[in-house]
């Protein structure tokens, strides 16, 4: 009844007034935490469900963020036809990308290639001639399996009569063609090395029926999948309707109540804030940021942009150290991931080989998936925002010439918004910069003053002199290392 509706709603009110911790709608921040977090406990059990192996997990990676944001993006209640063809791609991507290794050939041909393994054999001209322009690639591969050319080698003939006696099952004694010969030594010699086989090609090798395995690795996929959407289901919900976790009747009742008028007081105060949160690391230290358009959520997507670039980065430095490659061999495989040369573009030969600046700038395309222009994209934007900010505040266009050095001084930014835009302007952007300042000052002198003394071994308090306040500074910012302080004596070191 309505007079019931109303007795509900007044001790809603009651109750909400009388709580500090009123529940409140999950920001777009906060989802995009909870959304990175899901995803990395998504590719770890997708990783450890499928051996993908390093080189293969860019295209992973991109189908889970593809997943991600289909996700994010969707209604309310995402299609279920959707959501299938969703998560086969996924599946799809994983079941391509992984790879089983076949040791098998090593078990049978291992002895005899570590038998060639690092012999220098000296090829006839007449050899070379035999295999025309294909030589090259042969000599490659010859040095790939650790058997090198020279003119100084052995004979190939007496190689070749040295195998066959060691191992008559698998070289003809009888076979004095030299081309014949080489081919068989690189054909044992690649023989052994392991290989990487498909999903499919393992379910052969071992003779298990392929499509029994595909069903299996679909069900563990759908599992996961399964999982990463319960974990953000009460989160996204409430951040797609703007309604709190977990509110009773009551609760949502005085919410919506509590929230008119808070909306009101946004749009009057005409910019946009995040509830006075900054990151993690910040609402750890105690620093609270008011009336910001930075979007201080998005820090760790950047953050985790950040580091994928960089250990992309790193896996292919070490692959280009493995591999030995040239200074012309890496700034090649550079070029041809930024899209600036095609591999067509170079010949190949002496220090520059076609396989390394391949293999090279497929890793170096990783690191430039994850560019770094990412940060400056987000400044861009958080500039415009507050461009537009301003401009509806004003009512009009912001100019977009730039003051000289002597207008600039005098004009200082209270100065000009007082004058332009009166108080109003200014009470939603400068007020909350002072305000900033001496949160900042605050935060400085509190650190400063824990600091000040410490509790030694013998229990009691000590001052740090200003010799050790110097040394403690430089390790702080990253000038001195820490392993350094392990040089000093012993009642140096325990106060630093």
């Amino acid at each position: 009844t309505l007079k019931e509706f109303t007795r509900i709603r007044i001790e809603a009110h009651r109750k909400a007034k009388g709580r500090r911790d009123a529940p409140r709608a999950v920001t777009a921040g906060e989802m995009r935490d909870a959304e990175l977090k899901a995803r990395r406990k998504l590719k770890s059990e997708l990783l450890g469900l499928f051996p993908v192996p390093q080189a293969n997990r860019a295209d992973t990676a991109r189908a889970l963020e593809k997943f991600a944001q289909w996700y994010m993006e969707s209604g309310e209640k995402p299609d279920a036809d959707e959501m299938w063809q969703q998560a086969m791609d996924v599946f799809g991507t994983f079941w391509n990308a992984a790879r089983m290794t076949d040791e098998s050939g090593t078990e049978v041909y291992g002895p005899a290639a570590q038998r060639m393994k690092g012999v220098k054999i000296r090829v006839p001209e007449s050899v070379k001639t035999e295999f025309g322009d294909d030589w090259n690639d042969v000599r490659r591969q010859l040095f790939g399996a650790g058997i090198y050319v020279t003119d100084a080698g052995i004979e190939l003939d007496a190689k070749y009569q040295d195998m066959s006696e060691a191992f008559p099952g698998m070289f003809d004694k009888h076979e004095t063609d030299g081309k014949a010969q080489l081919e068989k030594m690189l054909e044992i010699a690649q023989a052994a090395r392991p290989k990487a086989l498909t999903l499919e090609q393992e379910a052969k090798r071992q003779g298990i029926d392929a499509e029994k395995m595909m069903s299996d690795y679909l069900m563990g996929t759908t599992v996961a999948i399964g999982d990463y959407m319960t974990a953000l289901g009460a989160q996204r919900q409430s951040w797609k309707t703007g309604v709190p976790v977990g509110m009773t009747i009551d609760e949502l009742t005085a919410y919506l109540d509590n929230k008119a008028k808070m909306d009101a007081e946004e749009r009057i105060k005409g910019i946009a804030r995040e509830d006075f949160r900054a990151t993690p690391a910040m609402e750890k230290l105690g620093i609270r940021i008011e009336n910001s358009v930075t979007g201080y959520g998005q820090a760790m997507a950047l953050k985790e942009l950040e580091r994928a670039r960089r250990r992309a980065e790193y896996r292919a430095e070490k692959e280009a150290e493995r591999r030995g490659a040239t200074q012309q061999e890496k700034a090649a495989a550079r070029a041809i991931a930024r899209g600036e040369m095609k591999l067509s573009d170079y010949r190949f030969g002496g220090q520059l080989k076609r396989e390394t600046v391949q293999a090279l700038s497929e890793l170096y395309g990783e690191a430039e998936s994850f560019s770094a222009d990412a940060i400056a994209e987000h400044k861009r934007s958080v500039k415009e925002q507050l461009r537009q900010n301003m401009e509806e505040l004003i009512g009009q266009q912001l100019p977009q010439h730039k003051p000289g050095m002597a207008a600039m001084n005098y004009m200082t930014p209270k100065r000009i918004c007082m004058a332009l835009c009166g108080q109003k302007v200014y009470d939603a952007v400068f007020r909350s910069v002072s305000r900033n300042g001496g949160e900042m000052i605050r935060w400085v002198q509190a650190q400063k003053e824990k600091v000040r003394f410490f509790r030694g071994a013998d229990g009691k308090e000590h001052k740090l002199s200003k010799g050790e306040s110097r040394v403690v500074q430089m390790m702080m910012e990253g000038r001195a290392a820490r392993d350094s302080a392990a040089k000093l004596n012993e009642g140096l070191r325990e106060n630093i």
